[in-house]
């Protein structure tokens, strides 16, 4: 049954010239036609950057200063932007404010008067490696074997225990920057001491077993459903994706997130081996994936405003089957495009896709 219906729900995305960000607002245009959704929404795109390509196609948007020296000017800019855009729900898609704005969601909430759609808890395990792993082994959800290169007896042990090629990642990064494949000890030494401080894991084969899943996971433990894509990559992207239907790859996935305590959309990686299904990564936030899962039918954003917002529990079961095939798409913007942004003023961009008529205009 629809609810929300009337007055349009207004929905602030951050990083909206990321793939994070612009997976956000895709997922909540879906929501916004579903006639059996929560009715129809705005979206209100945020980034720091003049040309990040959301200014350009969403309903209203707004450079704000970057956070990455000082976050004090970004949350004032960013409650400002709310306050005045009348938004609900204030939607994350840069990783770097999740801890942040997690934490003062409540400060946020008197400030602006907008819901922040996540919490802060297991947010700072979940983006550090090495305590994902910790956590997920207390727990007992499988996982690569992992040590801290750093660890002369540990290293010992793995390299006499495990053949190579190992995985060598940092603790702290996302889309497989800075992952390299290594084989003997002075790769993993000298990339060690590059990458500043990584983690060496056994390589989970077969490779093509691999799989992204979104879970929503809520308060007391209870994730609202899951989608399982599996997926091909391509630098560290899924450019090939299709839904399956798996339930020991579920419940592994709904058990990492449990472990680590997230609470709101969360991303699980994970191959199945011979051994069965290890998860590699947790993500806690909203992936890259998010809009290829709510076009099936498992809408993240969606769950997430009906339970921040609306004091719901949503229930996501039912999902389509299919493939989603990705490819780039260009957004064509004039050459005083940056300096009109500085001033507020967002013409909408051409778009020049595979489509019959060719050219089509953003609105």
């Amino acid at each position: 049954m629809a609810c929300g219906m009337g007055k349009e729900l207004v929905v602030v995305v951050t990083g909206v010239g990321s793939t994070i960000g612009l997976g956000v607002a895709k997922a909540l245009r879906i929501a916004s036609n579903n006639p059996d959704g929560i009715g129809k929404i705005r979206i209100v795109g945020v980034d720091a950057n003049p040309l990040a390509v959301g200014h350009y196609c969403l309903d209203s948007s707004h450079i704000v200063p970057s956070a990455a020296g000082n976050f004090e000017p970004y949350f004032e800019a960013l409650a400002d932007v709310c306050r005045k855009e009348g938004a609900a729900v204030l939607f994350s898609g840069w990783d770097g404010e999740l801890i942040p704005l997690g934490e003062r969601r409540d400060e946020f909430f008197e400030h602006s008067g907008t819901r922040v759609g996540h919490r802060s808890e297991g947010i700072l395990e979940a983006s550090d490696k090495w305590l994902t792993f910790e956590c997920l082994q207390s727990a007992e959800v499988p996982t690569p074997a992992s040590i801290l290169p750093g660890d002369n007896e540990a290293l010992d042990w793995f390299m006499a225990s495990y053949k190579p090629p190992y995985i060598l990642k940092p603790r702290i990064g996302a889309g497989s920057r800075g992952l390299f494949k290594v084989s003997t000890l002075e790769e993993i030494g000298f990339l060690s001491k590059y990458l500043g401080g990584a983690v060496l894991q056994e390589e989970l084969l077969p490779a093509e077993e691999e799989y992204t899943i979104g879970v929503f996971m809520m308060d007391g433990g209870e994730a609202a459903g899951t989608l399982i894509l599996k997926r091909s990559l391509m630098s560290g992207l899924s450019y090939r994706m299709e839904v399956v239907e798996d339930e020991s790859i579920s419940a592994c996935a709904v058990a990492a997130v449990r472990a680590l305590g997230l609470v709101g959309a969360a991303n699980v990686q994970l191959r199945r081996t011979v051994e069965g299904p290890k998860v590699f990564e947790v993500n806690p936030r909203f992936s890259s994936s998010t809009s290829v899962r709510a076009f099936f039918g498992f809408n993240e954003p969606e769950c997430a405003i009906r339970y921040f917002y609306k004091g719901e529990r949503p229930s996501m079961r039912g999902f389509r089957r299919g493939y989603a095939l990705r490819y780039w798409e260009e957004m064509f913007v004039g050459p005083d495009a940056p300096e009109n942004a500085e001033k507020g003023i967002f013409e909408k961009g051409l778009a020049y896709g595979l489509v019959e008529d060719g050219y089509s205009r953003t609105d």
